[in-house]
């Protein structure tokens, strides 16, 4: 067991007290080598199976998975950056997948957990169509949005949100937009669409003078100067009669995607055809 943060690297145990991980880091901790950390967990001949978990978000470190899978390490993943990122290294990364021995699992990169990249890989492995797929994209920003009501700031949801560990690491991630525009690249790709980034319309939550600014807690700093114009979009958006105001939807073909929270809907054309059948004969 080698836990490894984007900072320090504990190695040489065999187990480690999670209860005191900090302690432990403190006390065994060594600057963080991301190539010396690899060959340490890599290097044990007496350990026949390798496997890699990425807890981060960080896009450094998605892009040692295909030397990673190369040299026969096992990755497990919540990382979105990989498959979401450049359509050349991910069309690279599940060749090299599909020709190794390794195991690359992705699941928890979209749904928060619920197996809905197995049931569209199930479903397109078995010779069905993918036709669309209608969801809740984000719970985060569906939290954001249910509890941003009243008299409640927005800078004081946001930061309740990050606190309790809804949010990305960054908030910008999932305010931006750009946290759901990954989630619909890894489903598209997944269906066989060659999308890039560039290719999903987003709606941007992030005032514009704070999407430059270094860090979180600045950024969270910040926001509250920003509530008042906030509070008056969600007034509009009320008066309007529409549930929120960053509801998106990007539509590509046989993709559609809604931006709101964690629920899933795969309509497939075999699936389709069932039901038709089945009501025809009702």
């Amino acid at each position: 067991v080698s836990p490894y943060t984007l900072n320090h690297l504990i190695s040489g145990c065999r187990s480690i007290d999670l209860s005191r991980w900090r302690e432990v880091q403190k006390e065994k901790g060594e600057k963080a080598d991301l190539e010396k950390f690899v060959q340490h967990v890599h290097g044990n001949h007496f350990i026949p199976n390798t496997v890699l978990v990425d807890c981060t978000a960080d896009s450094i470190v998605a892009s040692h998975y295909h030397d990673w899978l190369r040299r026969g390490i096992h990755i497990i993943t919540p990382n979105k950056k990989a498959n979401s990122g450049p359509l050349d290294q991910y069309l690279k990364l599940r060749a090299l997948q599909r020709q190794s021995y390794t195991h690359y699992f992705y699941e928890a990169t979209v749904g928060a957990g619920l197996p809905i990249i197995s049931t569209l890989q199930g479903l397109l492995e078995t010779g069905d169509k993918i036709l669309r797929i209608e969801g809740i994209f984000s719970g985060t920003v569906s939290y954001i949005f249910n509890n941003f009501i009243g008299t409640r700031a927005f800078s004081e949801v946001v930061t309740e949100a990050t606190e309790a560990g809804y949010t990305e690491p960054d908030p910008r991630d999932d305010l931006s937009g750009a946290d759901v525009a990954r989630k619909v690249i890894i489903l598209a790709r997944e269906c066989g669409l060659k999308l890039e980034h560039s290719d999903i319309p987003v709606m941007n939550l992030v005032p514009e003078p704070l999407r430059g600014t270094t860090s979180a807690e600045e950024f969270l700093q910040q926001l509250p100067q920003f509530d008042e114009n906030l509070a008056k979009q969600r007034q509009d958006a009320e008066e309007a009669g529409e549930v929120s105001i960053s509801d998106t939807t990007a539509t590509l073909d046989c993709y559609t995607a809604n931006k709101n929270g964690n629920l899933f809907i795969l309509i497939s054309e075999i699936k389709s055809k069932m039901l038709e059948a089945k009501r025809n004969d009702m």
